[in-house]
């Protein structure tokens, strides 16, 4: 915001005699529009000045608000109380064998034995809040709260592979894939509450790659929905 000054003085008397040059006249004239058209422009940039004064006022009123809000919440929190409370990510089968037989025999798994039961993921990446059990194959919720699960598989060479992600007995998603190591995978956004549970069950006629099927869930956002 800036200011402007001008003056205007003239040499001699109050009280004249009316000047008759018309170069004169024509200077006066010119020097008046000029001096008009400054000063109306000034006008327009003061009432411009006006209105940005008022802005800043509101907006810090607004800040000091949000200061006293802020300054109300004084017991710190760490990122991992904040965003993660529960995560767990499992792999179903053995790690990689360096031996190529080995790994072969490995990474095609069949599980004519678990046809319509859970199945049993054995690799635990990862587990906090130690909610999954990997000798059951099941994750027990122990906060409640909205969770992203998700689920993948591989099939083998000749079978077709057909899972079910299932919460307490009733079925909250399907998984299917083709024959020629198809891959298929999943994820659901999902309200839990503290005690329910939920597992990835096999179906009937089916074939996995072991190293290709995973399971995991993240707790996003706590409480009861």
């Amino acid at each position: 915001m800036y200011f402007e000054v001008i003056f205007l003085v003239s040499l001699g008397n109050i009280y004249s005699e009316k000047c008759n040059n018309p170069l004169i006249i024509q200077q006066t004239k010119t020097e008046v529009d000029f001096l008009s058209n400054r000063l109306t422009a000034l006008q327009g940039k003061l009432s411009s000045c006006k209105g940005e004064i008022s802005i800043c006022r509101v907006t810090c009123s607004r800040l000091r608000i949000k200061e006293a809000q802020f300054k109300q919440y004084d017991t710190p929190i760490s990122p991992l109380e904040m965003y993660v409370e529960v995560i767990f990510l499992v792999l179903l089968g053995n790690i990689y064998s360096e031996d190529r037989v080995l790994r072969n025999s490995v990474d095609k798994c069949k599980y004519p034995s678990l046809i319509r039961e859970i199945i049993k993921y054995s690799r635990v990446l990862a587990n906090i809040g130690e909610c999954y059990d990997s000798s059951t194959g099941v994750f027990t919720v122990k906060t409640p709260g909205i969770y992203s699960v998700s689920a993948s598989m591989m099939s083998g060479v000749d079978k077709t592979a057909h899972l079910t992600l299932m919460k307490n007995g009733k079925i909250l998603l399907w998984l299917y894939t083709g024959v020629s190591y198809d891959m298929a995978s999943q994820t659901i956004n999902v309200a839990l509450l503290e005690g329910e549970k939920i597992w990835v069950k096999l179906e009937r006629g089916s074939e996995l790659h072991a190293d290709y099927n995973v399971f995991t869930a993240v707790l996003i956002k706590t409480g009861q929905f």
